[in-house]
């Protein structure tokens, strides 16, 4: 019922919520993005954005966040879910 899940919630540290809810944004991305696909967008973004940017001097935390956004809205994921599966790739590796 929505009374337990709400209790659920509630009564779940917020340590471990967090750990749970990096677990269903990974999912997300596994089940919602073809890494294949995605690949060939992440190139597309990043092209673009090398048009605006040096993406060598640009923070790779920050590019991922502004690589994120339009690649979350094709693949209709959140930004935190796009986020997360973008730290696989070795551009955003040293990122946070």
């Amino acid at each position: 019922s929505f009374e337990n899940f709400y209790k659920l919630i509630e009564t779940t540290p917020s340590e471990q919520y967090g750990y749970l809810e990096t677990q269903a944004n990974k999912f997300a991305g596994h089940l919602l993005v073809p890494r294949d696909l995605l690949e060939q967008k992440l190139d597309k973004e990043l092209r673009k954005a090398c048009e605006k940017i040096n993406l060598n001097d640009f923070d790779k935390t920050l590019l991922k966040s502004y690589i994120a956004n339009p690649l979350s809205k094709k693949f209709g994921v959140s930004n935190e879910s796009m986020e997360i599966i973008l730290s696989e790739f070795n551009i955003f590796k040293n990122s946070k």
